[in-house]
């Protein structure tokens, strides 16, 4: 599939590259489509900038925005950086938090919101490759392993992020 978007683009490019050309040695949309192998109306709309892509296109249709998703992927990389990533059903649940929760929800006058399935997380996942899975190492041996200042550092350096950006006093922070 990338591959076919890759030809997509060095068409469009192509096309395009040709305005500084004569017009009677510029080649038709028609003729690079064909040297591509690709639709005529594909490239046709690409370079008449009437094309969506799919994500634009179905953006629409997802549970979550992508301003929401963006948050539960910054949490979820919060969780993981101290040590506790949270498990998929957790994640589920977050998001049907959010969805349920959002400013413009009105139960009155929209129906309900359709559940987060388990197809849900696996598409979640092909949208954000940052957030990976993986299996939880007995506590101790975590320990031991994640006290070296390098694994700690990101968590540290994460903290102090958060506490410039929402202004965190250090005398609201306990334990320290």
């Amino acid at each position: 599939m990338q591959q076919k978007e890759d030809q997509i683009q060095i068409a469009v490019a192509l096309y395009n590259a040709q305005v500084l050309l004569p017009e009677e040695e510029r080649l038709c949309i028609d003729n690079i489509a064909k040297s591509f192998s690709i639709p005529y109306m594909t490239l046709h709309n690409r370079i008449s900038g009437t094309h969506n892509n799919h994500d634009t296109a179905a953006r629409h249709l997802q549970l979550l925005t992508n301003e929401e998703e963006t948050s539960l992927v910054d949490y979820i990389k919060r969780m993981s950086l101290s040590g506790n990533p949270p498990p998929v059903r957790t994640i589920r649940e977050l998001a049907c938090v959010i969805q349920q929760n959002r400013l413009d929800y009105d139960p009155i006058f929209n129906p309900p919101p359709p559940p987060v399935s388990s197809k849900w997380i696996n598409r979640f996942r092909k949208r954000h490759p940052e957030v990976q899975t993986a299996w939880s190492r007995a506590l101790n041996t975590c320990r031991v392993k994640g006290t070296a200042p390098e694994k700690l550092a990101p968590f540290y350096a994460e903290l102090g992020i958060l506490m410039e950006k929402n202004q965190y006093l250090p005398s609201n922070i306990h334990n320290s």
